[in-house]
């Protein structure tokens, strides 16, 4: 967690020296449909596993964060079903910065027990947006229990995704 608000006071600092060019006035982001795939605790071999994930990022609008629900499986049947919120953070025309906190339910199935079936996915991309509203990024998270259970070993997942849009742009 502290990890979440180290890179969130970074990115708000970095962005307010951006060029008035970088400063693009920024619209609801329209509807739209993720898709990931990568690694499962990446950084430990005993878990490390594929997984494969989904979110719907809502066109909605809540101050500057936008609603998503999505979920996450990977080859060892454990899954993730979570829902929160995002802020994508540009840095140009093109490049974006998103973050997302979201809590959800975690199944370990034949996976790493993370000690408590709530768990906190705290996440950090790096994006790049297309002119047609689609984007390819890669997402790193952190799913913790934030010390609600007996144990809170957490997990570190590494993942390519794609964002579809659904319907017109905003």
């Amino acid at each position: 967690m502290r990890l979440v608000v180290l890179v969130v006071l970074a990115v708000s600092t970095a962005t307010t020296g951006l060029p008035a060019a970088a400063a693009v006035p920024q619209v609801p982001p329209g509807a739209s449909l993720g898709v990931t795939g990568g690694l499962f605790e990446f950084t430990d071999d005993n878990y490390r596993a594929p997984e494969f994930g989904v979110q719907y990022r809502g066109r909605g609008r809540w101050w500057l964060l936008h609603p998503m629900v999505g979920g996450m499986v990977n080859a060892d049947d454990a899954f993730n079903l979570f829902a929160g919120v995002g802020i994508d953070l540009p840095l140009g025309r093109r490049a974006l910065i998103r973050l997302s906190f979201a809590p959800g339910y975690y199944h370990q199935g034949e996976g790493k027990d993370l000690g408590y079936a709530l768990e906190f996915r705290s996440s950090f991309e790096i994006a790049w947006r297309f002119g047609d509203g689609w984007r390819i990024g890669l997402e790193g998270y952190h799913l913790s229990n934030a010390d609600l259970g007996d144990i809170n070993p957490g997990d570190g997942s590494l993942v390519l995704g794609l964002t579809i849009p659904l319907g017109p742009r905003p």
